[in-house]
């Protein structure tokens, strides 16, 4: 499912690849889609202090005698608290598990991994490339064949996780990479925004990479150029252009999100204009948005100097409000 748009000689590479079986594009489960766009395209843009922000989901006691990257949850210093990582549209699963040796080396943490996706060749690959273990046996990954789209399938899926098990309600952190079209042109506007709200509930932070609306285009292009049928709601979208991205962003608020920043000492802040219209003078926005105010969850004054992925899409990161 996990699938930017390719554009230039990328894009032709890849369809040189899949044009004999166009049902590859309509979920946007590429087969080969790490060749032409390395996890670090993405995991580079996001700093060490804002991941341990994200993954942190209790402000550290202070006074905490702990080790420097090991954290506390409940005020109680716990430096094997499990971290539990979700990624929506997992497709092989590279960058669900590169994102987890990354937290377990930033943060010390056992994590737990699991990779959702609606394809169940890549499923196969992911777990035959990955296994059930990773590292040095801190990091444990499963990988699901899940729809997310059908509730009944997301909430059977959500209420067997490990995270379950371990007594969590919901996961520390959990993806969306270029996944929320896919999602859209197969549900339609109304189902879209209930889907994304059934992946908040079980989140404590989000990552958030959506697709601008002229990506919809491209989708139709390219999968009418290699003679695919389209997605069953992608002419009657009413959420696109100047519309679409403050539907996803207003959701998140209403969630009880806020956006993540990194005060200049180091330590968490969080960005409430996204929700109600005021931001926090202390802080400077370090999170990856578009620099078009309509496309950002972040007031323009505080764009100047944000970056972007190479493909020129905003990487929203989002931290539950009481997390704070």
């Amino acid at each position: 499912m996990e699938m930017m748009e390719v554009e230039g000689r990328n894009e032709k590479k890849n369809e040189r690849d899949i044009v004999e079986d166009p049902g590859n594009k309509i979920h946007g489960n590429f087969p080969f889609y790490y060749q032409f766009n390395p996890v670090e395209a993405r995991l580079d843009l996001i700093s060490d202090e804002q991941l341990k922000c994200l993954v942190d989901c209790q402000q550290q006691e202070k006074g905490c005698a702990c080790q420097e990257n090991s954290m506390c949850e409940n005020g109680v210093c716990d430096k094997d608290r499990v971290i539990c990582l979700l990624d929506i549209g997992c497709n092989r699963g590279d960058l669900t598990i590169a994102l987890a040796k990354r937290i377990h080396e930033l943060t010390g943490h056992p994590v737990v991994a699991e990779g959702w996706d609606i394809d169940k060749a890549l499923i196969m690959e992911a777990k035959q490339q990955f296994g059930p273990l990773s590292g040095d046996g801190r990091i444990t990954c499963e990988f699901r064949a899940i729809n997310v789209s059908n509730e009944d399938e997301f909430t059977a899926a959500s209420t067997t996780t490990t995270m379950s098990k371990l007594g969590k309600r919901r996961f520390d952190l959990v993806c969306l990479f270029s996944v929320t079209m896919w999602i859209h042109v197969h549900s339609g506007d109304d189902e879209f925004l209930n889907i994304l709200d059934r992946i908040y509930s079980i989140s404590n932070a989000l990552i958030v990479e959506p697709q601008e609306s002229k990506s919809y285009g491209s989708c139709r292009r390219r999968i009418k150029r290699v003679g695919g049928e389209l997605p069953p709601k992608l002419d009657e979208l009413r959420l696109r252009g100047d519309k679409l991205f403050p539907a996803i962003r207003n959701g998140i608020g209403e969630a009880g999100f806020v956006a993540l920043t990194e005060k200049s000492s180091g330590s968490c802040g969080s960005n409430r204009s996204s929700s109600e219209g005021r931001s926090s003078s202390s802080s400077t926005i370090k999170a990856i948005g578009n620099d078009q105010c309509d496309h950002s969850p972040f007031p323009r004054k505080e764009q100047q100097n944000v970056e972007k992925t190479a493909w020129k899409r905003p990487l929203w990161l989002f931290k539950r409000s009481e997390m704070f």
